[in-house]
């Protein structure tokens, strides 16, 4: 295995966690307005009123497009300065850390019509990145007939 298939440590991903949570606000600050291409291909798939359940929300940018063309979307992030950013607007939202057995025993009780994660998977060892669709979020994703679970 080539050094750069390897997992990171986790020295690195805490570090990474670490940044957003020191600079959420300057993150957000930066980042672009503009619709983002796999947004606009999930509302294509999806009819208005569907539950999407966002991984990685992050500064809200996918989240509020998807509301606008109609969708509902359950924000989450791994980052707790995202989480609150969002509270601190009136948006529920999660806090949820893949790297944390609390994202594979969240309650997702309610059935979602897609799972969208736009830049978040990144952030996953190669290990682990399997479990993610089969986890609980992608459960309630295939218990609707047609779901779809979008990660790039």
């Amino acid at each position: 295995m080539a050094d750069d298939a390897l997992p990171p440590p986790a020295d690195v991903r805490d570090e990474t966690l670490a940044t957003y949570e020191a600079h959420a606000d300057r993150y957000a600050e930066r980042t672009s307005g503009g619709r983002s291409t796999l947004v606009a291909e999930l509302v294509d798939l999806t009819a208005a009123g569907s539950r999407v359940l966002e991984l990685g929300s992050g500064p809200g940018r996918d989240a509020a497009d998807l509301e606008r063309a109609g969708l509902v979307v359950d924000r989450t992030d791994g980052a707790a300065a995202f989480v609150e950013r969002f509270r601190r607007k009136g948006f529920e939202a999660r806090l949820l850390n893949f790297y944390d057995t609390a994202f594979y025993d969240a309650d997702f009780s309610e059935p979602y019509d897609a799972v969208f994660a736009n830049a978040v998977l990144l952030h996953v060892d190669r290990d682990r990145l399997a479990g993610v669709p089969r986890s609980a979020p992608g459960h309630a994703c295939r218990r609707r007939s047609r779901g779809v679970v979008q990660e790039r």
